[in-house]
């Protein structure tokens, strides 16, 4: 089944990847940390689109293979979650233009490659160590877990008192005594 997604034309096996999918174990029992605890709640705001562009290719996209964060800018966190799906591309736009202006100098123009689904949320295909398709997601997403994030380097807003660690309550214990014995 051919599918195109801009530049993109993807020759997809939807039934064989939805089978691998359904035999796949939830993401959560995989790595439960709380970045990918908070990719996929943040995501559920955006499900409806998720949906519409990666069930084509019989892909869950609230199971992904795996998922890292690239980097934070306040309490927005950008995401790389990486899924997988049987089939190949038939085209890809191309990664490098080159030009060269009246001076013989020759420029180097990367025209984008993704294919955005909306301003948070971008796909761009490449190809799997097997032949299949690695499909990537690029997501700008908030943090919206009630932990904050150890991303996050702006003013604290939504802090859990976090349970103190064994060597911090032995040192509050004796910073305590020293006081104490101060007086």
């Amino acid at each position: 089944m051919k599918l195109e997604y801009g530049k993109y034309i993807i020759d997809a096996e939807p039934a064989r990847t939805a089978e691998l999918y359904a035999s796949l174990p939830p993401c959560l029992s995989r790595c439960a940390c709380p970045a990918c605890q908070n990719f996929l709640k943040a995501a559920r705001a955006h499900a409806a689109e998720l949906e519409a562009a990666l069930a084509p290719l019989g892909i869950d996209p609230q199971n992904p293979w795996e998922i890292s964060v690239l980097f934070a800018e306040g309490e927005i966190l950008t995401y790389r979650a990486v899924y997988g799906a049987y089939g190949r591309r038939v085209r890809a736009p191309k990664l490098y233009d080159v030009q060269t202006n009246e001076l013989g100098t020759i420029n180097v123009i990367r025209p984008s490659a993704f294919w955005e689904i909306s301003p948070a949320l971008k796909l761009d295909f490449q190809r799997g160590a097997r032949g299949e398709l690695a499909v990537r997601l690029t997501a700008r997403l908030p943090w919206v877990m009630q932990t904050l994030s150890c991303f996050y380097s702006g003013p604290v807003r939504r802090v859990e008192k976090s349970p103190m660690s064994r060597a911090a309550r032995v040192r509050a214990a004796a910073e305590k005594i020293a006081r104490a014995v101060k007086k």
